[in-house]
Formats: structure tokens, C-alpha cells, sequence
């Protein structure tokens, strides 16, 4: 049983690392688009929102659902 919380945490912090650089990614593309006046790349960085938005709301979801069934104790947290 412990193995499958420890995985679930694993998950989390691989999503929670993808949700940044996807972040990192997404800002440069933006930058890229202002100071080079690419409008044509603005539908990639709102596609990598609604995509970082997504993720965003997985991880508050494992989060929760880890939290309530762990009941974890501060180091682990």
C-alpha cells in the first residue's frame, strides 16, 4: 500500500515539474511573439494554457485526494 501513495507522490511532482517547464516554455513563446511581432504564435501559447490549466487542475485534485487518504505527516508534506 505504501508503494502506491509513493507513486502517487511521484506523479505529482512529475506533473508539477512538466506544468513548469511547459510554463517556462509557453513565456518564452510569448516573449518571442511580442518583441517580434508574431501574432500567429499567440494561439500557441493559449493552447499551452488551456493545456497548463488542465494540469494545473490534476494536481490540486491528486493533492487532495493524496492528502485525505494519507493524512501524511509535515516532512512528507
Amino acid at each position: 500500500m505504501d508503494r502506491f501513495f509513493h507513486a502517487k507522490l511521484h506523479d505529482i511532482r512529475s506533473d508539477l515539474t512538466l506544468m513548469g517547464r511547459s510554463t517556462l516554455d509557453m513565456l518564452s513563446i510569448a516573449m518571442k511573439a511580442l518583441f517580434e511581432n508574431e501574432p500567429e504564435l499567440v494561439d500557441d501559447v493559449l493552447k499551452a494554457d488551456d493545456m497548463i490549466d488542465q494540469l494545473n487542475l490534476t494536481v490540486d485534485q491528486c493533492a487532495i485526494k493524496y492528502i485525505s487518504l494519507q493524512a501524511p505527516v509535515a516532512s512528507d508534506v
